[in-house]
């Protein structure tokens, strides 16, 4: 194979490529790269390129006949190694519908990869048959944009992916000429790529704008399809179930002793009720999952005898992985509902992440601040908080204080557990709780985050079960029945995430029924710690004082400012030299004669950036003199420029068609006149001339031939 032939070759490969490295970009939708993605993958891909080689090899073939077989023979390819069959077809739906990450066990990795390897066919069948350079650029851009719109809510990207995108366009860019570029054409290239990329990589995670608001999620089209197998709120169904109207038997063992299973989130209130605000997607086997500094892992199998009304799955934490595929699941909280076409299941195991905050952390760490929702709390509700808060630093301190004021053993409030306890959760109920300071958990936690609520900070209310654990100490065998179902409340705090708070004052039980679980200390109880910490202050040591305020808001930073205007003064630097190097591969790629003419441009566009006067009205004859009185170029050049002025002439007014060979003698001409030229001029006008942005802007006639020379025309040529 010539050079003329590996370079027409050059650009197909690289558009192939530039698919690739925008297939990777589906990464994100996975949680990583499968095996099964990675094979199928590169199925599609392979056979993608051989329909590419061919119609190299078959340069006559119907384009019509070749893009329509490679496209039919991808999807097989897909089929066949994946082994999905017909299910593919339900693959874009699935993925537009499901939770992240996307489950590679079905048919979206072969989706995926049809997706790809069609991107890989048409960027390089278009590399080969445009004559526009953008237009093998096109599938992979339109690739990637699904791929980030399908993976925003999934793991960022690597850091090398979009530079190394950013690298490859540039080299399809590059390659869109009809002859191999020269040696200083690819170096000027490189000059000019290199800093573009390295920009696009150390500026484009910190360029003003990024971050301040969600990116857009292409699942957003279509409504979450789960509906959970009850339709009714499950923390109206506390009192039947704390009562033992409806019964409830599972039984486990975890990895680790966690004194608390979480079943659902409730963030919704409407004043009367506590309802779920989650869309459920559904899910494979690993679930999303944020991480979570020092959170603890903990492995639980449990067993389902009677699941009775619930529709949740009660689990030690957020669920990470489940061994049962297609449950619902809430991106957002991580709840694993039962969908309503399918059966609780009988045994599930989950890996879940337990978050152990310490004390100190709690009480020094700030609560995520909110807009109170809807209309105000009555004001009873509002003269207790502001009671309770008073003197209180805003922050940590007024959320410890206000649980304090519910569980401390002198607080005077009692938990009812009698069977007689009035259920709801409403306004009502948390009045009444503040006048007669008793009730049931479900009204501790409801009042405990409304309060917060209005005060302006991120609570909800959570219900789920206390398990009953084994004789021993350390024993991780536990059972639960509907009686040891119980609420409480979690806080979002900055840096630490959901931290849970039970405001149920636990030390203050009265009428305890027969067969209540007693609530256990363990790793969830470090914001009653924190609290008692701050009510009581240990002797020993002190967190940091939080800074009083009701908003931690950080200065400003002015450094992506600064780094974006540096980015964008170094753009319009290297904005000159990218359009002198794309105007000369415009005039080195034109017809032999335009060649000729162009290289004469070039050597004129060069002496006048190192101040040669050339002025539009000369004649090329009338340069070639100028320049040797200025002593612009070497002795050894000088002779050059004058052999490049007959050649644009001849270029001009010759009849006979220009060869090859004098294309390339004028390109080679212009090179050393540009080197003599640099050679000679001073050190400041050396440095200036490449930034020199005057000969890309048309001046009137030039003596570039594209005006007649007069000495030419004299002698009747």
């Amino acid at each position: 194979m010539n050079r003329q032939a590996a370079f027409g070759i050059t650009r197909p490969v690289l558009a192939i490529v530039a698919g690739v490295l925008a297939g990777l970009a589906f990464g994100p939708v996975f949680g990583g790269a499968p095996r099964i993605l990675l094979i199928t993958g590169a199925a599609a891909v392979a056979v993608a390129a051989v329909v590419v080689v061919t119609v190299v090899l078959l340069p006559r073939a119907p384009a019509a006949l070749m893009s329509s077989t490679g496209l039919v023979l991808v999807v097989l390819a897909a089929v066949a190694v994946s082994g999905r069959g017909v299910d593919v077809v339900d693959g874009p739906r699935l993925l537009l519908t499901g939770a992240l990450p996307a489950d590679p066990e079905g048919p979206l990795p072969a989706v995926v990869a049809i997706v790809v390897g069609w991107t890989c066919l048409t960027a390089g069948l278009a590399a080969l048959w445009s004559t526009n350079p953008l237009v093998p650029l096109l599938p992979p851009v339109v690739c990637l944009v699904l791929a980030l719109s399908l993976g925003s809510a999934g793991p960022a990207l690597p850091w090398w992916l979009v530079p190394a995108l950013v690298l490859t366009g540039l080299g399809v860019l590059l390659t869109a000429r009809t002859h191999p570029p020269s040696r200083g054409f690819l170096v000027g290239a490189a000059l000019v790529s290199v800093p573009v990329v390295v920009a696009t990589a150390v500026l484009g995670p910190v360029a003003p704008g990024v971050g301040v608001r969600p990116p857009a999620d292409a699942r957003e089209l279509l409504d979450a399809p789960v509906v959970p197998r009850s339709g009714v709120s499950p923390l109206q169904q506390f009192l039947a179930l704390r009562n033992g109207s409806r019964p409830v038997r599972l039984s486990g063992s975890m990895s680790r002793h966690v004194d608390r299973l979480r079943m659902a989130s409730l963030e919704d209130f409407t004043g009367t009720y506590w309802n779920v605000r989650a869309d459920y997607r559904r899910a494979g086997r690993t679930l999303p999952s944020p991480d979570r500094p020092g959170a603890t892992e903990v492995v639980s199998r449990i067993t389902v005898t009677a699941p009775g009304p619930l529709a949740w799955l009660p689990t030690p934490g957020r669920a990470r992985t489940v061994d049962t595929a297609g449950l619902g699941v809430s991106e957002t909280t991580g709840d694993l509902v039962v969908p309503e076409d399918r059966p609780f299941p009988e045994n599930y195991t989950v890996t879940t992440s337990v978050g152990t905050p310490d004390p100190d952390r709690i009480r020094a760490a700030s609560p995520v601040r909110i807009e109170p929702a809807g209309d105000p709390l009555p004001a009873p509700l509002r003269a207790f908080t502001t009671e309770v808060v008073r003197g209180q630093p805003s922050g940590s301190a007024s959320v410890l204080a206000l649980l304090t004021r519910f569980t401390a053993p002198d607080s005077g409030f009692l938990l009812d557990e009698g069977p007689d306890a009035a259920g709801g959760h409403g306004l009502y109920q948390i009045g009444r709780l503040l006048e007669t300071r008793r009730g049931t958990p479900e009204q501790y936690a409801s009042a405990y985050a409304v309060l917060l609520g209005g005060a302006g900070y991120h609570a909800r209310v959570v219900m789920g079960f206390r398990p009953r654990f084994g004789g021993a100490p350390e024993s991780t065998a536990f059972t639960v029945t509907e009686k040891d179902v119980d609420v409480w409340t979690e806080v979002e705090f900055e840096g630490l995430g959901w931290v849970t708070v039970d405001p149920s004052p636990r030390a203050n039980t009265v009428d305890t029924r027969v067969g209540a679980t007693k609530p256990a200390t363990g790793m969830a109880d470090a914001a009653q710690q924190a609290a008692q910490d701050q009510h009581d202050p240990p002797t020993a040591s002190t967190p940091d004082p939080i800074t009083p305020g009701d908003v931690r808001t950080p200065e400003p930073s002015t450094l992506p400012w600064v780094v974006s205007a540096s980015a964008l003064v170094a753009l319009l630097i290297a904005a000159v030299p990218t359009a002198k190097a794309l105007r000369r591969a415009r005039r080195r790629s034109a017809p032999p004669k335009s060649s000729v003419r162009g290289a004469w441009q070039e050597a004129v566009d060069r002496l006048t950036e190192v101040g040669v006067p050339v002025h539009p009205t000369m004649t090329r004859a009338e340069v070639v003199a100028t320049t040797a009185h200025h002593g612009a170029l070497t002795p050894q050049a000088q002779p050059l420029l004058a052999t490049l002025s007959t050649a644009a002439n001849e270029a001009d007014y010759a009849p006979d068609p220009t060869a090859e060979a004098a294309v390339g003698a004028a390109w080679r001409a212009t090179r050393d006149i540009r080197r003599a030229a640099l050679t000679t001029a001073p050190p400041l006008r050396r440095l200036t001339a490449t930034l020199n942005p005057r000969t890309l802007f048309p001046r009137g006639s030039r003596p570039d031939g594209v005006a007649v020379d007069r000495a030419v025309r004299v002698s009747g040529r």
